[in-house]
């Protein structure tokens, strides 16, 4: 058997131990496993979605909180409804970034001030005092920090860090109650995100600093604990635990709690993503943590795409260090939670026989985190569909010196499929020679007539499975031609 090897599109194909596509399937240990098809779960906000997040409150109350180029929305069931403050917001280009304070959420778009609501308000209204305006917001211990800010004094100064009074919100002149600002030296470049917690870290576009809390006088110390490295999009930062995986100049990194990176797709998919990616649209790159799966996500958009729409997602597990990736177009990616749904509000769905989810589904139970999206007709979305059609190919099996003849593939995958065989006679810039699909027949194969140099398999799931594990080849290797 040749085994469906690691997802390593960066290594030269002559080699059977990796996998040249891995598409639309979840890297496991030893096998690809399934994943569904995006389907909606709710309507349609008025715009696309440029932010989302799920947020719990003291009684454990889910909320989801999204927001289109002029609006903010809470989603219940099936309904977005319009949390805006009178008037909305400046129509431009800027995302929106939220943050849990308290049992409050604090909503942040460049162009417009901050604004905050109580978890299960219906209005979103302008954080109080006199908070500059950020492209980034976070917590970090008890204090609200924004990001690349501006305020009417200061102007735009996307290297400045600015936090709130101690444990006050509403608290932003410099010097009361611990509040102030700190403006990063060096090259760094704009602060892209700062991610919260007990310590901030923030990251520029080539620097990552580290801000501990220090108390009064200087409040915070700032060390820059990757100077050279950051992150090339705010929306590629991405924390699981105590780690934080992000999108640098030079490909995938983790920063391991939050002193030193490592690199992640260094000679597997970094050379392949950069060679994929439509790099005028950086910003649109999105992130998120599965944590049924234990997968992290990347949506981007590739040079096949149009207007910068994500339709490509890279996928990551990070326990066993493998990938894969799927066709999927959305808007934004996000780690939510379900909503509990009764059988009148199921009708918004459509039909018994059109809604397409079971009602067994966890989809209409709630409660659980789970990987969520914005479609691109600007819905809700679960990855809770049917199994996607998956493909993945081997490297190039050949034998050293010799011609290879094929005369059956049998998959190892335990669901309906079909097999093709691409193959190069003689030399490895031969044009490759395609020869299938065929469906797999009653015992278990496809079969083949084929004497080549090189060959590829390449395997296309045709129903539901639990595992493709590899391929079968009957063959026997022959005189050197």
């Amino acid at each position: 058997m040749i085994p469906f090897g690691e997802f390593a599109p960066d290594i030269a194909q002559y080699n059977m131990e990796v996998s040249t596509v891995a598409r639309n399937v979840l890297p496991g240990i030893n096998s690809y496993l399934p994943l569904k098809t995006l389907t909606a779960t709710g309507d349609a906000l008025d715009g696309p979605c440029v932010g989302a997040v799920t947020m719990k409150d003291d009684d454990l109350t889910n909320y989801i909180y999204a927001g289109d180029a002029t609006k903010l929305y809470g989603i219940s069931s099936a309904t977005s409804t319009d949390y805006s403050k009178a008037l909305g917001y400046t129509d431009n280009a800027e995302k929106w970034s939220f943050e849990k304070w308290g049992n409050q959420v604090i909503a942040s778009k460049f162009g417009d001030t901050p604004q905050i609501m109580t978890l299960g308000g219906t209005t979103f209204a302008d954080l109080a005092g006199t908070p500059p305006q950020g492209r980034t917001v976070a917590v970090v211990r008890d204090f609200v920090v924004f990001g690349n800010t501006y305020d009417a004094t200061g102007g735009n100064q996307p290297q400045r860090v600015w936090w709130s009074g101690f444990d006050d919100e509403t608290e932003w002149t410099a010097g009361t109650n611990q509040s102030n600002y700190s403006t990063l030296q060096g090259t760094g470049g704009v602060i892209q995100t700062i991610v919260g917690g007990e310590y901030g870290i923030i990251f520029q576009e080539k620097s990552i600093w580290r801000m501990d809390y220090e108390g009064v006088p200087t409040v915070w110390r700032f060390d820059e604990v990757e100077p050279g490295r950051g992150t090339a999009s705010a929306g590629s930062v991405i924390s699981v635990g105590a780690d934080i995986y992000f999108l640098a100049q030079d490909g995938f990194w983790v920063l391991k709690d939050g002193t030193v990176s490592e690199p992640i797709g260094n000679s597997k998919v970094d050379r392949f993503f950069w060679n994929d990616l439509d790099e005028g649209y950086l910003a649109n790159i999105t992130s998120a943590f599965n944590p049924e799966t234990g997968h992290i996500f990347w949506a981007y958009p590739s040079s096949s795409s149009t207007g910068g729409v994500s339709d490509t997602v890279l996928i990551y597990n990070y326990k066993v260090g493998r990938w894969s990736t799927a066709s999927i177009s959305l808007q934004v990616l996000f780690t939510g939670t379900g909503s509990v749904y009764t059988l009148e509000e199921l009708d918004a769905f459509g039909t018994v026989d059109s809604i397409g989810i079971s009602f067994d589904s966890a989809v209409w139970q709630g409660g659980s985190y789970k990987l969520a999206a914005f479609d691109t007709s600007n819905k809700l979305a679960a990855f809770s569909g049917d199994v996607m059609r998956a493909t993945i190919e081997t490297g190039k099996v050949y034998a050293e010196g010799k011609k290879t003849s094929v005369s059956a593939i049998r998959p190892i995958i335990d669901g309906t499929s079909e097999i093709t065989l691409l193959t190069q006679d003689n030399l490895p810039s031969d044009t490759e020679i395609v020869d299938g699909p065929y469906p797999v027949d009653d015992t278990g194969k496809a079969d083949f007539r084929s004497n080549a140099r090189y060959h590829r398999i390449r395997a296309t799931t045709t129903s539901a499975f639990n595992h493709a594990v590899g391929v079968e080849p009957t063959q026997v290797t022959t005189d050197d031609r």
